[in-house]
């Protein structure tokens, strides 16, 4: 049981890491939209970032979710 717990942890510890990497290069990209005026997507990486907060406060608390789905399901995360 403990094998497949540490193997399910690894896996949603992974997922966290790789939403974090994705919404780093979603802030650089509403950057160049807000250069260009468009002040839409500024609230939608405003959503993603407090998403983003909150899958990292789990993480600390090791409150292990499935944080792949949390993320993909947040507020137009993958739209940006």
């Amino acid at each position: 049981v403990m094998e497949c717990y540490n193997e399910r942890r690894y896996r949603d510890v992974s997922d966290a890491l790789s939403c974090s990497q994705q919404l780093n290069s979603e802030t650089r990209l509403a950057l160049q939209h807000l250069e260009n005026g468009n002040f839409a997507l500024i609230c939608e990486l405003q959503q993603c970032n407090e998403q983003k907060l909150l899958l990292q406060e789990d993480l600390r608390q090791e409150r292990i979710l499935n944080l792949k789905h949390v993320c993909t399901t947040g507020p137009r995360c993958q739209a940006i």
